[in-house]
């Protein structure tokens, strides 16, 4: 084992024993929302797949609420934080957000349209 993989095996021991989604504190959530929650990602050398793991992470964590609130795109107030870890050239990023259940409601252009066939 080199000494690059055993330094890429501390930190992802170190991760997978890190506490689990932090919900924030403070105001009440939105209408149609729940509270704020944070969850590292799992540290890779790119930061595109970096993000991607917080996001993922942070989608499961909120997976606690339903399927209709695990959706990135509809969560208000969302943010992805990276930073480099360690000598290896990790880079571990930190997604926050609020989940929201989606409101999407027919315009009337497309209610009316559809009463005029």
């Amino acid at each position: 084992m080199t000494s690059q993989t055993f330094a890429v095996m501390v930190v992802l021991a170190a991760f997978s024993a890190a506490p689990g989604p932090v919900l924030a504190k403070g105001k009440p959530a939105e209408e149609g929302c729940k509270q704020k929650i944070e969850v590292p990602g799992f540290p890779h050398t790119l930061k595109s797949v970096a993000e991607i793991n917080a996001v993922r992470n942070w989608t499961d964590a909120v997976m606690q609420h339903g399927d209709d609130y695990a959706q990135w795109h509809f969560a208000r107030r969302t943010s992805v934080e990276c930073k480099a870890i360690g000598k290896e050239g990790l880079i571990q990023c930190h997604a926050a957000g609020t989940p929201c259940i989606a409101k999407i409601k027919p315009s009337a252009n497309v209610e009316s349209a559809a009463g005029a066939n």
